[in-house]
């Protein structure tokens, strides 16, 4: 994908974002002295992800220039 320059510095702040509040909520939210907030973490990106793809996939695609 090209992307004008800049951009992808965008994509790593929001991306940081999201890895910090998510992990921290589920660390928080779990008990935090045993495994359970990685699984839960990975499990809930890898929806996150494939809600993404799927919204993508539905996307209208532009015509050729």
């Amino acid at each position: 994908m090209v992307l004008p320059d800049g951009l992808w510095d965008d994509f790593y702040c929001i991306e940081s974002l999201i890895v910090g509040i998510v992990g921290t909520t589920l660390v928080v939210l779990l008990p935090g002295d045993t495994a359970w907030p990685l699984p839960a973490y990975c499990a809930l990106m890898a929806v996150v992800v494939l809600g993404f793809v799927w919204r993508l996939e539905k996307a209208p695609r532009l015509p050729p220039a």
